[in-house]
């Protein structure tokens, strides 16, 4: 799947874009599913408080993060899920454009894990 986004309320950063691969199903016992996905959500795209929900890094806006993520089914309605996200900020600030960002271009690659039991009836 791919998610586009375009800010038409300013002029510069506005895009966002995600895109998202697929591979298996956990519907059964012992199934398996691999994804992974790669989103980049410039400074202006969107207002950041709303923009968690797909990567869940924390850090709303002016970023690139790649996603990875393999399910195991421990049983019909019981999904182990373990998720790894590569976060990298985008831009820095420019004060002189008056322009800011809370984590600049020289904030060190984050890497972060989660782990989490899905139960679905």
């Amino acid at each position: 799947s791919v998610q586009m986004s375009r800010n038409v309320g300013t002029s510069q950063l506005r895009d966002a874009v995600m895109g998202t691969v697929s591979v298996g199903r956990t519907t059964e016992a012992h199934e398996v599913r691999g994804l992974y996905s790669f989103g980049i959500k410039d400074a202006n795209s969107m207002i950041s408080q709303l923009t968690d929900d797909d990567f869940g890094t924390g850090i709303g806006t002016n970023i690139a993060t790649h996603h990875f993520r393999f399910d195991y089914a421990l049983r019909k309605g019981v999904v182990f899920q373990n998720l790894i996200f590569r976060q990298t900020e985008r831009r820095s600030s420019n004060p002189a454009a008056s322009f800011f960002v809370p984590l600049g271009r020289s904030t060190p690659v984050t890497w972060r894990y989660q782990g989490q039991l899905a139960i679905s009836f």
